[in-house]
């Protein structure tokens, strides 16, 4: 997956296009996961360091920026914010998921997936 500046991310579907491959534009709000997101990043670990958070109380936070679990709520915290700006690591989140023992997974989200 690619993210970055509009016409950067159509420079590098038509690269991969003309060797044959297979690019599709997605239709999003920004170029999350990119590092165009730092500014908000910054702004929204500032909020969530406002509102704070506490250790988990049923299950293990996963990051899907690490692919892995983390119990320090301050870490989760830099972990929450860095999530934009970085790649997502979602195979291994769910490898990590799966090899600590969860076998039912649920997706939700604002409509159907």
């Amino acid at each position: 997956m690619i993210s970055g500046e509009a016409a950067a991310v159509a420079a590098a579907g038509d690269l991969v296009k003309a060797r044959k491959g297979r690019a599709i534009p997605l239709a999003v709000s920004g170029a999350f996961h990119s590092p165009l997101m730092a500014e908000p990043a910054a702004a929204l670990e500032k909020v969530l360091r406002k509102a704070g958070l506490g250790a988990a109380a049923i299950a293990p936070i996963y990051f899907n920026v690490t692919g892995a679990p983390e119990a320090d709520p301050d870490k989760g915290l830099t972990l929450m914010a860095r999530q934009m700006t970085s790649q997502v690591r979602w195979i291994d989140t769910m490898a990590a998921l799966y090899r600590d023992g969860a076998r039912t997974f649920v997706n939700s989200g604002p409509r159907a997936c």
